[in-house]
């Protein structure tokens, strides 16, 4: 169920993302123990936290039988 929270303060608010046709903006919430593990591997692969999430994803979603496009 979905929580409508409306900020007072419009100091914090984020900044619209421009997005590119090929690339769209997601914000995602990670338990601490896996995003501490996932900067460590990405650091230890030399590889952007970013990247490391885009691979991750796409794996995942290939061995699910999903057909990953791309350009």
């Amino acid at each position: 169920m979905a929580r409508n929270r409306k900020s007072t303060n419009t100091n914090n608010a984020p900044k619209p993302v421009q997005e590119s046709p090929d690339q769209t903006a997601v914000s995602v919430r990670l338990p601490v123990r896996l995003a501490v593990a996932g900067r460590t591997c990405a650091e230890t692969s030399g590889i952007s936290m970013n990247a490391l999430i885009c691979v991750a994803l796409a794996d995942y979603l290939q061995n699910k039988g999903y057909r990953i496009h791309q350009p």
